[in-house]
């Protein structure tokens, strides 16, 4: 993918994603390596979580730490 990039989104101004030349990680077109942050909510996939109530409490929670 060579197109420019239109419009101002500030998550794309390093172009977009590739694999890096070792293909080990993912960098922008620019060379800028992409750090990628997972979470899992294992509470609920051990189906320890109460619906809906406890699910819209962890949810608020991931809210509240800024994470998504």
């Amino acid at each position: 993918m060579n197109a420019p990039i239109a419009g101002n989104n500030p998550l794309l101004r390093r172009g977009p994603l590739r694999f890096s030349g070792n293909r080990r990680y993912l960098e922008h077109r620019n060379g800028t390596p992409f750090f990628w942050l997972g979470d899992t909510w294992w509470m609920d996939l051990a189906k320890r979580l109460t619906w809906p109530e406890g699910f819209q409490m962890l949810a608020a929670n991931r809210i509240h730490e800024n994470t998504t």
